[in-house]
């Protein structure tokens, strides 16, 4: 059998037979090393946004900013951090938290923001083209890739 395995073979095949301590501590070095390695890959994580996205980034339920374009690496040891990747490529921003995006001041040099009451009405235009009319309630309209020009406040 040591013919077979060569000098190196004979070598860990002898100390594995004659030490079992040798072996049980390899084995739990192996099983710790796998655990740290399972628990690592759970608490980093690297997100990637293209150049016609931005990345809504939530801490623990509450939005913290604005992404730009690019890769981003969090150290989550908890499960806290969620980033929620939206695409410029469409004017619009739709969202559930959109009042608190928008009160926090993240969306001041990249888009239009209009909060209509029950009695106004606003007008969007996009690409220097009418798009549609607003009914009341918080809208906001990404500035980056397209044209948009809106006016609000007509009843």
């Amino acid at each position: 059998m040591k013919e077979k395995l060569g000098v190196r073979g004979a070598i860990f095949s002898s100390l594995f037979a004659s030490f079992p301590s040798v072996q049980f501590f390899l084995i739990s070095v192996l099983s710790v090393f796998s655990v740290v390695h399972l628990i690592g890959a759970s608490m980093l994580h690297r997100i990637k946004i293209h150049s016609y996205e931005v990345g809504l980034y939530f801490h623990d339920g509450e939005f913290r900013g604005l992404l730009d374009a690019g890769r981003h690496w969090f150290f989550d040891p908890l499960g806290r951090v969620y980033v929620e990747t939206v695409s410029l490529r469409a004017p619009w921003l739709v969202h559930d938290k959109l009042d608190v995006i928008a009160d926090s001041g993240a969306l001041a040099e990249r888009a239009i923001v209009l909060d209509l009451k029950d009695y106004e009405r606003g007008l969007v235009w996009i690409d220097g083209r009418f798009s549609h009319v607003l009914p009341p309630g918080l809208h906001a309209y990404w500035t980056a890739l397209r044209e948009v020009r809106g006016s609000g406040g007509c009843a």
